[in-house]
């Protein structure tokens, strides 16, 4: 599942959203834009960007503020990805997904399945894991890694041997 150069190109000049501090920075590293931190606006912007509204969204925080975020800046027909577990129970605009047509499917990230030919460019220094991998802990520090993912003070946590 290999990005084509264009494709990566592409993926830079998308919007992007976010809220936290560090979905922030890892935004401007990864899509090389802020995100904006009034949502509302930051909607309004990608509408206007998009002339309409967008027509694939990814979202991929599973908050329900993401979710509805994700539904709010799509146009007729657009389908919305999620990855990850959804960890949220607020209602959905479904009345405004049915009317306007917008599909929604998530499911379970394959990483395994990519992973391998990821780590080939990481090791080539073609690719830089660092705008995810936030915090770096030794074997004991473990569940220190998992309490900072789950606290939203990490993205990612690396495990060094």
């Amino acid at each position: 599942m290999r990005l084509s150069a264009q494709a990566s190109a592409k993926a830079r000049r998308l919007p992007s959203l976010a809220t936290a501090q560090w979905d922030c920075v890892a935004s401007l590293r990864l899509a090389g834009s802020a995100p904006s931190v009034s949502l509302c606006w930051a909607i309004g912007r990608v509408l206007e960007m998009t002339k309409g509204g967008a027509e694939a969204v990814l979202e991929c925080v599973g908050t329900s503020d993401s979710l509805n975020s994700a539904i709010n800046i799509c146009r007729p027909g657009c389908k919305v990805g999620f990855v990850g577990v959804p960890h949220h129970s607020a209602e959905m605009d479904f009345r405004r997904m049915f009317y306007q047509n917008i599909a929604l499917q998530g499911g379970v990230a394959p990483v395994r399945s990519y992973i391998p030919e990821l780590l080939v460019d990481v090791l080539a220094g073609r690719l830089d894991p660092s705008p995810v991998l936030d915090l770096i802990v030794d074997l004991a520090g473990v569940p220190e890694g998992y309490r900072a993912m789950d606290t939203r003070k990490a993205i990612k946590v690396m495990v060094k041997m």
